[in-house]
């Protein structure tokens, strides 16, 4: 297959037969689209809805113009921290081996590229964005991230990947 799915997550993916497994690395370095739904109300230790959600204080509701605002920083070329339970290899082991065992995990952000990022429709606490992006992006670490900017909660409730290079959702059968 052409990149994996997060547990929650739902959409297109690509899967390789015969011959064309050969062409699935290709696949992987095309971009990736996809739309979530963050919740700002609250926070989860993995970024998405599978862990419990701890509540955060939130004195001031973002208006929409600061959320679209907030978003559009997260455009171009950006550093991102993958989540803990991600699959990045530290020092030979899994991520989210070493968070499950509740073993520190301190993982270095990385530059990675958003080509095209928007607000969809926004309604305290729900925020839904449409992205398009590069290998490498973790669309639970954009809620996390667009939480902290906003200095609120931030963790994903949905989220649906919608294309992978040529191949969508109204292909997938």
């Amino acid at each position: 297959h052409a990149g994996t799915l997060d547990p929650l997550a739902t959409g297109v993916l690509v899967l390789g037969v015969g011959k064309m497994t050969k062409k699935l690395g290709q696949m992987m370095d095309t971009h990736k689209r996809y739309t979530t739904v963050i919740d700002l109300s609250a926070n989860t230790e993995g970024h998405d809805a599978e862990a419990p959600r701890e509540e955060v204080d939130v004195p001031h509701v973002p208006t929409p113009e600061e959320v679209k605002r907030a978003v559009q920083t997260f455009s171009g070329k950006i550093m991102q921290a993958p989540p803990i339970f991600s699959a990045v290899k530290i020092d030979g082991h899994r991520a989210y081996a070493m968070a499950r065992k509740g073993k520190e995990v301190n993982i270095v952000p990385r530059k990675v590229t958003v080509h095209a990022i928007q607000v969809l429709s926004y309604e305290w606490p729900f925020v839904t964005i449409d992205i398009k992006c590069a290998k490498g992006f973790y669309v639970r670490s954009l809620a996390r991230d667009l939480g902290k900017f906003l200095s609120v909660g931030g963790y994903c409730t949905e989220i649906r990947r919608t294309e992978v290079g040529r191949f969508t959702l109204g292909m997938a059968k």
